[in-house]
């Protein structure tokens, strides 16, 4: 019985290490694709990169099939508005 409860546990740490690598901690920058217009991704960097917003985390997802960036920011309902305000002019 012991055996079973270590081979569990082990088995258990070795799946939260492999889920583990399936998300990528990031600083607060986006890995654009290849193609994707390189003058809105520089607006976009600046925009989530302006120090006036606090950034939290950033999280790239190797999931399939949604490979997505998460970045996380801290702020009051004022800094939602400004952040959204200039993030919303980006179409696409």
């Amino acid at each position: 019985m012991k055996n079973k409860h270590i081979g569990f546990t082990i088995s258990l740490l070795f799946l939260s290490v492999s889920t583990f690598a399936l998300s990528t901690p990031i600083g607060r920058d986006i890995e654009f694709p290849k193609d994707y217009d390189p003058q809105k991704a520089q607006a976009i960097r600046k925009v989530i990169q302006d120090e006036q917003f606090k950034f939290v985390e950033g999280i790239v997802s190797h999931w399939p099939p949604d490979f997505g960036t998460r970045l996380s920011f801290e702020g009051d309902a004022r800094s939602l508005n400004c952040f959204s305000r200039l993030y919303g002019k980006f179409r696409g």
